[in-house]
């Protein structure tokens, strides 16, 4: 989801694909407060065109309408009941 160009989009294509009580998985390395993002190696990554904070996968969740969401280290899961 970090090379997604425009993830908006991608989400909305994605949940259009999945079927009633369906998982959706992603593996990222979240940026956390604290963190020195000058110093963070997963920004170096040219192909890395976005970085995700726990609360924005919260957002993702709402706004896109799944039942829930967990962040599990660098595995995010979405998950659609009916």
């Amino acid at each position: 989801i970090e090379h997604f160009r425009k993830p908006r989009d991608e989400f909305f294509r994605m949940k259009r694909l999945l079927k009633e009580k369906a998982q959706l998985f992603f593996m990222t390395s979240l940026f956390e407060e604290g963190m020195d993002f000058q110093k963070w190696y997963y920004k170096d990554d040219q192909t890395h065109l976005f970085f995700y904070e726990k609360r924005a996968f919260d957002w993702i969740c709402d706004y896109f309408q799944f039942s829930s969401v967990e962040v599990n280290g660098k595995l995010i899961r979405f998950v659609l009941d009916p």
